[in-house]
């Protein structure tokens, strides 16, 4: 074997090495190459990827078009040619959708909206997102969203997120709220998170 043919042989090796299904490099599904889009602040050319994959029941896809809306970036604006601004009704029609479902970072920013306040990374005011601050759904949120949380971030950030509003519930809203959960039931159907490598 000749030393041109090795080179391209570990050429396309390391090139296609890095093109794994099931991790951020996937080259094939759509979810994963607008989250590479989102994350180089090519919005819009995520907002093109995840569009399809909202109107087709992708719980993922409409966890992060959400967050488009919230941001209000990637979207046009249907009233004319520029972008849109935040749109947070938008926002939470597309999260609670993916929530019910059972997509545990939408479960885990439905709680955030909820509980408000300055230790929470999701956040907004009350007047602009529509919300109500309510610690027992907030609680049920979280709680749902640690039964279903894969990676260490989201077990952390929920483990010190549930201590604080623990300390600011009764008893009764305690339990108020693990009997929501305990009744809760993935709706219309459940979804199956990407777990990406």
């Amino acid at each position: 074997m000749g030393k041109s043919t090795l080179l391209w042989l570990l050429a396309v090796a390391t090139l296609t090495g890095c093109m794994i299904p099931g991790t951020y490099y996937d080259p094939f599904d759509n979810y994963v190459i607008g989250l590479r889009s989102y994350d180089r602040g090519a919005y819009q050319q995520a907002a093109e990827r995840w569009e399809p994959l909202v109107k087709a029941g992708d719980c993922d896809a409409q966890f992060r078009y959400g967050m488009l809306y919230f941001r209000g970036v990637g979207i046009r604006d249907e009233r004319d040619s520029g972008y849109a601004e935040p749109n947070y009704a938008k926002a939470l029609e597309l999260w609670n959708l993916a929530a019910n479902q059972g997509q545990p970072k939408t479960q885990i920013v439905l709680g955030d909206l909820y509980y408000q306040g300055q230790k929470v990374t999701i956040r907004c005011t009350m007047a602009d997102c529509g919300i109500q601050r309510n610690l027992v759904t907030a609680y049920k949120w979280y709680l749902l969203g640690e039964k279903s949380a894969y990676y260490a971030g989201e077990k952390e950030y929920l483990s010190r997120i549930l201590l604080s509003i623990r300390v600011e519930m009764t008893q009764l809203e305690r339990e108020e709220g693990e009997n929501m959960v305990a009744k809760w039931k993935p709706s219309p159907s459940a979804c199956k998170p990407r777990r990406l490598l």
